[in-house]
């Protein structure tokens, strides 16, 4: 949403011209926008990792001879 209302801003002051530095008021709208876009992907990709390692090591648990639940309910 946030995206949405810089972006909208933005193509406001195009249109009418109400700036002079345009750049500079295009990349002060552009870096929140990236940094929303960083911080988006990088809490996935550590949720991700956090998933898998938590995978992984439930196998390594039950590759070490340590008896799982579903091992102790055969018996």
């Amino acid at each position: 949403m946030t995206v949405v209302v810089l972006a909208v801003n933005f193509m406001g002051a195009v249109f009418v011209g109400g700036t002079d530095n345009l750049l500079q008021y295009g990349a002060g709208i552009a870096l929140p926008i990236a940094a929303l876009g960083l911080f988006i992907g990088l809490r996935a990709w550590s949720i991700k990792l956090e998933k898998e390692t938590a995978a992984s090591s439930e196998g390594w648990k039950s590759k070490s001879g340590a008896r799982t639940a579903s091992q102790e309910g055969e018996q």
